[in-house]
């Protein structure tokens, strides 16, 4: 997986510094010297990692954050920061900067937290495809296809999964496919991207 990062600098020898490592590291990436052309570049295509330096032109790095965290909120920003200038460091991660460095750059710390972060986007996108192909395996409209029961049971979850009710109980003999609906109720429901944990009740000890 190739990454891509965007950089927005106004500093044309530290963005070119910046580009010219990182290409060489094997990474796809883009560069801009405003807030907005970097603002209109996450709007059409995002990145996987932006690299924002906190002082800008007209708009500055901590509005520019702000607005692209508005627009993809899993995006992950790492904020260029002058040199021992905590306060603004600290407001950026408040705002949602995953990390930040100082000038003078050190381009191979630079790397570390790079690395650090796109390992972040990786095990993330790893996750949604987990939870996808999991869907699908669980999907209950693939069983229901020729069952008009099955069907009506379909139209019952659909039902059941738009209500934030906090406990579906569900009953059936041993291989009727409780399973099967909970985890179609799960993943139907607003609460799809958070984890569905499955506990075999009947392992677990009476004492317990």
């Amino acid at each position: 997986m190739q990454f891509r990062i965007l950089i927005v600098d106004d500093e044309e020898v530290i963005r070119n510094s910046i580009s010219l490592y990182l290409l060489r590291e094997g990474y796809q990436v883009d560069a801009c010297i405003s807030g907005e052309e970097g603002l209109r570049r996450i709007a059409e295509d995002p990145p996987d990692l932006l690299l924002l330096d906190v002082k800008l032109p007209r708009m500055g790095g901590l509005d520019v954050l702000t607005r692209a965290k508005g627009a993809k909120e899993d995006l992950i920003v790492i904020m260029i920061t002058a040199y021992g200038s905590i306060e603004s460091a600290v407001q950026a991660m408040k705002a949602g900067a995953y990390d930040y460095i100082s000038k003078p750059l050190d381009l191979d710390e630079l790397d570390v937290i790079i690395k650090k972060a796109l390992e972040t986007v990786r095990l993330k996108k790893e996750v949604s495809l987990l939870r996808k192909e999991r869907f699908e395996r669980f999907n209950i409209e693939y069983v229901a296809a020729d069952s008009p029961i099955m069907r009506e049971v379909e139209e019952q979850i659909e039902k059941i999964a738009l209500h934030d009710s906090g406990t579906v109980l569900i009953q059936g003999e041993s291989g009727t496919g409780k399973e099967l609906v909970a985890t179609s109720i799960h993943y139907k429901s607003p609460r799809a991207d958070k984890p569905f944990v499955v506990v075999n009740c009947a392992a677990i000890p009476k004492e317990l």
